[in-house]
């Protein structure tokens, strides 16, 4: 089976410190390891094929990086930890050694995040998932003009239970899968469609062409040192 989202609950509950490669403050990027997804799907599952996605921005990054800095040298992988008991304000070291956040202690923080933004009349009042989430980053991509083909395969939209992603494109009935898989193969593409999510005011056509996303990332992306762990 194809992959490149994560987004069912057991899958973000187990992501570890190394799926995260960090290339500089302001552009991380991640690759799933875990084997898990959802309960739905049976024992017999395998991955086939997995491709990695960007963050970038100091806004997005910075998260990421609080996990990953604000952790013990001998702490366990896990990346979402719970704080130590002995934190205070103002110390390096805020998150326990060996004490991973569970999956519904993530669910419900999320489900505060959400309830916080319909307060604020961010988003609609309503019922929001994992799921939801991700509809929301995929209308994201097509409000900016991204082809539905790539941004279904960014998102991980796709999946087989045999053979390589590309027939997991053709089972979906799409004629002309293969430029489309071909440019998610590439990593210029995804660090493009993770461009496009950093700012909604961007579109497809300010970074389609290589010199002008170049130029561009330079402003999104400055080069700063990388974390050391």
């Amino acid at each position: 089976m194809y992959f490149c989202g994560t987004r069912a609950r057991q899958e973000v509950t187990d992501i570890i410190t190394k799926d995260f490669t960090l290339h500089h403050r302001a552009l991380i990027e991640y690759k799933q390891s875990c084997d898990s997804k959802n309960k739905e799907l049976k024992s017999d599952y395998s991955f086939v094929e997995r491709e990695s996605l960007f963050i970038v921005g100091e806004t997005l990054c910075s998260p990421i990086y609080f996990f990953l800095e604000q952790r013990p040298a001998d702490s366990i992988d896990r990346f979402f930890l719970y704080a130590s008991f002995s934190a205070r304000i103002g110390d390096k070291i805020l998150l326990s050694k060996k004490k991973p956040i569970g999956i519904n202690p993530l669910g419900n923080s999320m489900k505060k995040h959400i309830q916080q933004l319909i307060e604020q009349e961010l988003v609609p009042n309503g019922h929001y998932t994992n799921t939801s989430l991700q509809k929301g980053l995929m209308d994201h991509l097509i409000l900016a003009g991204v082809p539905s083909g790539l941004a279904d395969a960014c998102l991980g939209h796709y999946a087989m239970r045999a053979g390589t992603a590309q027939a997991g494109f053709s089972a979906c009935g799409i004629s002309n899968a293969h430029p489309y898989f071909a440019l998610f193969k590439l990593p210029i593409t995804r660090k493009k469609i993770a461009v496009i999510l950093s700012d909604p005011r961007l579109k497809w056509s300010d970074v389609e062409d290589d010199d002008s996303f170049h130029n561009l990332s330079k402003h999104i992306c400055p080069i700063r040192p990388a974390l050391q762990h």
